[in-house]
C-alpha cells in the first residue's frame, strides 16, 4: 500500500538523529513491501517563511500537507509527534481522501497536561493510536476516545541503527555508561556510581552542553561499552521507557533498569537486570562487573530477544494488522495490550 508518514525526521540534524524512532518506523514498513512518503513537517513548516519558523510557517505546511495527500493518494496516513496539525487539518484530509486510515504513534510519555491535550483532542478523529505507555494509565488520561482504539508498542529496534554488538567486544571504553539529561535524581545516582570509579570506568553523556554526543559518535559509544544503565524520567508507568532502553539492548550492551511496572512482559531477568533502587543497582553492577562471562551471556541475550521480538519489521507490521483489522499472522508478546 502506499503510506504518508508524517513526523519529525530532523532533517536540519543532518544525521544526529539516524536512530529517531520515525525513521524506523519508515524502514520497518519499507521492508514489509509498501510505498512510504514521509513528510518532515516542521521542517516543511520551517522552509516554506522567510523567518524559518515552524509557527509562522504552519498554514503554508498545511496547504503542502494537503498537496502531498492528493498527489499521493495514501491508503494510510501515519502520524508521529505531528502538533502543528490541528484536528481540523486531519479532517479535511480524510474528506479529501475518506477512504483512508489514519493512525499515530507516541514514544514518549503522553501525561504533562500539553500532551494529554493534544491526544485529546485527536480522539474520534484518528483510528488507532500507538504507545510506547501501557494502555490502562494512557485511557484513563485520555478518558472518551470516541471509538479511537488505543495500542501499546514496544520500543523498537532496528537491524540497521542498533549495529552494535557489545557483548562480543574484547576491549570496552567504559563499563558503564549513561547517555541523557542529567535530573536531580540522575545526578546524585550518577554521583553514588561514580565513588566505584576505582573499580570500573563510568562514562556520562549528556548531563552538560559539552558531553553530548549524537549520531554514529553515540552508536559507537554504546557498542564498545560493556554495560548500559536505563532511566527514564518516570519509572512507575506501566511499560513505559524511553527509546534509550532500545538502543542499550539493541546495541548488546548488559542493561540495568528499573523495576518498571509490567516491563517483564517485555524482557525477562535473565535478558535485563533490574533494579529496586540504588543500593541493589550498585550490587548488581558490581556483581556481574566482577563476573563478566554471565554478564555477556546475560546481555546477548537481551540483544536477541530485542532483535527477534522488537525489530522494525516485525512492529510495524503488527501496526497495520491492528489498523486494518487484519487477523494476526503470529503471537505478539505485547498484542494483549491492545483496546478495541
Amino acid at each position: 500500500m502506499k503510506i504518508l508518514h508524517v513526523a519529525n525526521f530532523s532533517e536540519g540534524k543532518f544525521g544526529d538523529a539516524l536512530y529517531s524512532t520515525d525513521r524506523k518506523i519508515s524502514n520497518g514498513l519499507i521492508r514489509n513491501g509498501h510505498y512510504v512518503y514521509n513528510f518532515s513537517y516542521r521542517d516543511v513548516a520551517r522552509s516554506l517563511n522567510l523567518f524559518h519558523s515552524s509557527k509562522y510557517g504552519r498554514q503554508s505546511m498545511v496547504k503542502a500537507f494537503l498537496k502531498t495527500i492528493e498527489s499521493v493518494e495514501p491508503q494510510l496516513l501515519l502520524l508521529g509527534h505531528s502538533e502543528l496539525l490541528r484536528p481540523q487539518d486531519l479532517v479535511a484530509a480524510r474528506k479529501q481522501n475518506p477512504h483512508m486510515k489514519i493512525a499515530m504513534w507516541w514514544v514518549d510519555d503522553p501525561f504533562p497536561a500539553d500532551r494529554i491535550a493534544l491526544l485529546k483532542e485527536r480522539m474520534g478523529v484518528i483510528d488507532v493510536l500507538f504507545t510506547t505507555v501501557g494502555v490502562d494509565p494512557v485511557i484513563k488520561a485520555l478518558g472518551d476516545r470516541k471509538k479511537t482504539v488505543v495500542a501499546y508498542f514496544p520500543n523498537i529496534i532496528d537491524k540497521t541503527v542498533e549495529i552494535g554488538r557489545a557483548f562480543d567486544v574484547s576491549q570496552h571504553i567504559h563499563d558503564l555508561i549513561f547517555i541523557g539529561h542529567a535530573t536531580p535524581e540522575r545526578r546524585f545516582m550518577l554521583q553514588t556510581l561514580s565513588s566505584l570509579s576505582h573499580q570500573f570506568n563510568i562514562g556520562m553523556y549528556g548531563g552538560s552542553k559539552d558531553t553530548k554526543i549524537f549520531g554514529k559518535n553515540y552508536i559507537n559509544k554504546l557498542s564498545n561499552s560493556r554495560m548500559g544503565l536505563n532511566f527514564s524520567c518516570y519509572n512507575d508507568v506501566s511499560l513505559y521507557s524511553s527509546d534509550r532502553l532500545a538502543h542499550l539492548v539493541g546495541n548488546g550492551l548488559l542493561t540495568f533498569t528499573p523495576q518498571v511496572p509490567d516491563l517483564d512482559l517485555l524482557f525477562s531477568d535473565d535478558e535485563v537486570v533490574y533494579f529496586t533502587d540504588l543500593d541493589d543497582l550498585v550490587v548488581k553492577v558490581t556483581s556481574f562487573h566482577n563476573d563478566w562471562e554471565k554478564g555477556r551471556l546475560h546481555a546477548q541475550r537481551g540483544y536477541e530477544k530485542a532483535h527477534t521480538s522488537y525489530n522494525e519489521c516485525r512492529v510495524t507490521r503488527f501496526f497495520l494488522e491492528t489498523i486494518f483489522e487484519e487477523p494476526f499472522t503470529e503471537q505478539y508478546e505485547w498484542q494483549d495490550q491492545v483496546v478495541s
